[in-house]
């Protein structure tokens, strides 16, 4: 049943043994999380996001990790700051410019926070990855060798197709470009 399902089978044995205590009902019940608690709480994440949000926030990852041991006496992991900051709470100063000149051929379109799926580089490396998915390279300096090559080959309108979306299209209509 596991494979059918695509489950571990330890993971439908536990399913099974929760149907058997309360039925559905028990089944459906959501419990708390067996995860590893958070090392920025939801508490602090909010008040990081009001620093962040202020002019004079932070100017580097390392000053939010300061920030959080001398408030919170939080000693947090760089990684663990900057996918906090960076994926949850994106928009910070630390990812804004304080004075931007844009050129007339220039057309800023802002995307949410944290949505690899319409990046169009993401889009752009996996036509890449399909490329190179059934090769084998002897070293790393192989596998540079053949991305090289890949890109090299790509053309401008390879890039158009793989890169670009209806949106965006609109968006620079809307633009009048």
């Amino acid at each position: 049943m596991a494979a059918l399902v695509g489950k571990n089978r330890v993971t439908v044995s536990r399913w099974l043994s929760e149907y058997r205590k309360g039925g559905l009902e028990q089944l459906l019940t959501l419990g708390k999380s067996s995860g590893r608690p958070r090392v920025i709480s939801l508490e602090i994440e909010e008040k990081l996001k009001v620093e962040l949000e202020d002019k004079e926030g932070f100017l580097s990852y390392g000053e939010v990790q300061k920030w959080l041991k001398v408030f919170y006496n939080k000693d947090v992991n760089y990684s663990v700051v900057h996918k906090c900051v960076r994926y949850r709470l994106d928009n910070g100063r630390l990812h804004t410019a304080k004075s931007l000149e844009i050129p007339d051929n220039i057309v800023l379109v802002f995307q949410p926070p944290y949505c690899p799926q319409i990046n169009p580089i993401e889009r752009l490396w996996k036509e890449i990855k399909k490329k190179l998915k059934w090769d084998i390279f002897r070293d790393l300096n192989k596998l540079r060798d053949a991305l090289k090559d890949i890109l090299n080959n790509l053309s401008q309108q390879d890039i158009i197709d793989v890169t670009f979306w209806e949106f965006l299209k609109e968006t620079l209509f809307v633009a009048n470009i």
